[in-house]
């Protein structure tokens, strides 16, 4: 288990690829697990796909409404630094398509 991460939780990887057709490409080193040829379950992710205002907006309006919620439950209460709360979990990692030096 990863610092930060809690018991039952996933911590899903991220891996370049290309989508063609029904066949994924992998862009570099194809992770050994999935090298070979069995059926797994995976998550897409479109980079290039535009997505519409409306759905934007109405995204934002279910984040709002789910940080009300937490504010109203008092939910981080237990929090007595965020800051260093934050620093415990962080789990930083390299963000696709992005080169390692910025």
């Amino acid at each position: 288990m990863r610092e930060g991460q809690r018991e039952g939780e996933i911590m899903l990887r991220t891996y370049k690829a290309t989508l063609r057709g029904n066949y994924v490409e992998w862009e570099k080193d194809v992770p050994a697990h999935l090298a070979q040829e069995k059926a797994i379950g995976i998550y897409i992710t479109v980079l290039d796909e535009v997505v519409a205002p409306s759905v934007v907006a109405q995204q934002g309006q279910r984040m709002a409404d789910a940080l009300e919620k937490l504010a109203t439950a008092d939910a981080l209460r237990d929090i007595a630094d965020p800051a260093a709360w934050e620093r415990k979990i962080r789990q930083d990692r390299p963000l696709p398509g992005r080169s390692e030096r910025c």
